[in-house]
């Protein structure tokens, strides 16, 4: 009989009131996909829902996006 070594201990992070569920913003980001056929009204539900969602009181986020588009030749 072998004599094993003991595994290390990897701790698992626990969720706390700062852990982010991504379950709803996934559902709802596709919803955005599906509904917006014009993409300046996605990329604006998009920031206003993430900024929405990782907003907490007394703590206020702003997002924003930058599109950069190559010149036709």
């Amino acid at each position: 009989m072998t004599e094993t070594q003991p595994s290390e201990h990897i701790p698992v992070p626990v969720p706390d009131e700062d852990h982010v569920d991504l379950t709803d913003f996934l559902a709802h980001l596709q919803e955005l996909l599906v509904e917006n056929a014009d993409i300046r009204e996605f990329l604006q539900d998009l920031v206003d829902m993430t900024a929405g969602r990782l907003s907490r009181n007394g703590n206020t986020i702003a997002c924003g996006v930058t599109v950069i588009r190559q010149k036709s030749l």
